[in-house]
């Protein structure tokens, strides 16, 4: 968002951002130690950490949406995908579910109007 603003005289509150498919929170866990280590930023403290059988799991999503408003970009113009990677094994790859000896590549798409 920086470059974009500083390369472009873009107003952040003009950009429209779209997050595509990912893990969701049921199945990104995560272990105690990084937790931990993630509690000091003001931004975990919003909802993007739940527990589940004695389990931690992190809302990435939300996490990346919590930090684009804070760079400026308007709650109304983030629109993020319900679809998870790791749920719909028939049409993405999920390095969680897979754990492949090769990672396959993911794709980002950036224009300017």
């Amino acid at each position: 968002i920086d470059k974009i603003t500083d390369n472009f005289k873009s107003n952040p509150a003009h950009i429209l951002i779209g997050i595509g498919p990912g893990i969701s929170q049921c199945h990104f866990e995560i272990k105690k130690d990084l937790l931990q280590k993630l509690c000091d930023r003001t931004i975990f403290r919003r909802g993007v950490v739940s527990e589940r059988d004695n389990k931690i799991f992190l809302d990435l999503k939300k996490i990346a949406k919590l930090q684009l408003i804070k760079l400026g970009i308007k709650e109304e113009n983030i629109e993020i995908s319900s679809e998870c990677t790791f749920c719909l094994k028939t049409r993405y790859f999920s390095y969680r579910r897979d754990k492949p000896e090769k990672v396959q590549t993911m794709l980002a798409i950036i224009s300017q109007k």
